[in-house]
């Protein structure tokens, strides 16, 4: 009971500082460090560049690299607008709880390693013991950034850094991190479903070349398009003749099935072979047959996929 009822005590005297983060931070500093001082701790101030800010690193034990670090953050999130029922900046004690800015976040923590450090210093250790006490977490973390070019040299070596942030008494070990990315994309916007070009394209500018855009300009029209997409599609599989037959189609000859370019059909179907309907039957019948007859099974995904990578590739991309 003597050690939680001195944690209480520390707990209250910090709740007190109201450090809210984006301001100053150095009367608890002050505070905390001739604490430390008087408990045996070897201190160093790490002062921000923003005024009012100071980091402290404190460290007892043998000069000897490895040992245990502390690290506790001393600013709070702020406190306007909201719907607190007891002074904020003031100890509550209720029920066997305690209530107050930051007492879970994490000064609570910090209360805790004071009090341990106190009984420490009285005590010869056999390893270093560290506490590193931070500010500006809340709005970033940007205190121990600034500190970490002076901190790291202490740490080397360390075989364990206990942070105490809440995680409902559960240990943590590890942290998801954060990565922040911009990313600017240049060039023609266009949806996947119309990879293959809708019209000719200055090559110099990323579009098609060569055999594609002499197929993919054949008046833009929608023949000339589905033409050009059939014979990647056959050259990602293998079909030459397939090839053939779609580059005859897209300069408006025959498709590979000896089929004349498609015309509306006078009984109300459109016989064009990717339309369905007709008075042949319906377009998926016929290409059905097709690649029955030539025995590869009927279309597949991966020849869809090998066609789509090798018109990119044509394009540069």
């Amino acid at each position: 009971m003597v050690e939680i009822s001195r944690t209480l005590a520390l707990l209250e005297r910090l709740v007190a500082f109201p450090t809210v983060s984006g301001e100053g931070n150095a009367e608890l500093i002050g505070w905390a460090a001739e604490l430390l001082r008087e408990a045996g701790f070897r201190l160093r101030h790490l002062p921000s560049s923003q005024p009012g800010k100071v980091g402290l690193v404190a460290r007892a034990g043998p000069q000897a690299p490895g040992g245990v670090w502390l690290s506790a953050h001393a600013d709070v999130v702020p406190v306007e607008g909201q719907g607190w029922t007891r002074p904020p900046f003031r100890l509550s004690r209720e029920g066997g709880r305690v209530f107050g800015r930051g007492v879970t976040d994490m000064k609570g923590f910090l209360a805790a390693a004071l009090a341990m450090a106190e009984r420490a210093g009285r005590e010869p250790l056999a390893a270093p013991l560290g506490l590193v006490i931070s500010y500006d977490e809340e709005v970033g973390c940007r205190g121990i950034r600034e500190m970490l070019p002076e901190l790291a040299p202490h740490l080397q070596g360390a075989r364990a850094v206990i942070v105490g942030e809440p995680t409902q008494m559960q240990v943590a070990i590890g942290h998801k991190g954060k990565t922040a990315l911009r990313v600017t994309f240049r060039g023609e916007a266009g949806h996947s479903a119309e990879a293959p070009a809708i019209r000719q394209r200055d090559p110099s500018r990323g579009g098609l070349r060569g055999r594609d855009a002499r197929a993919s300009g054949a008046a833009g029209t929608g023949r000339a398009r589905r033409g050009l997409w059939r014979a990647l599609f056959h050259r990602a599989c293998g079909a030459d003749r397939g090839r053939a037959g779609a580059q005859h189609r897209a300069r408006g000859g025959v498709d590979r099935d000896g089929v004349p370019p498609p015309r509306r059909n006078p009984g109300g179907g459109d016989p064009r072979p990717d339309r369905g309907g007709g008075a042949t039957g319906g377009g998926r019948a016929r290409r059905a047959r097709a690649h029955r007859d030539r025995g590869d099974g009927g279309l597949s995904g991966a020849c869809h996929a090998a066609a789509r990578r090798r018109w990119w590739a044509g394009r540069g991309g």
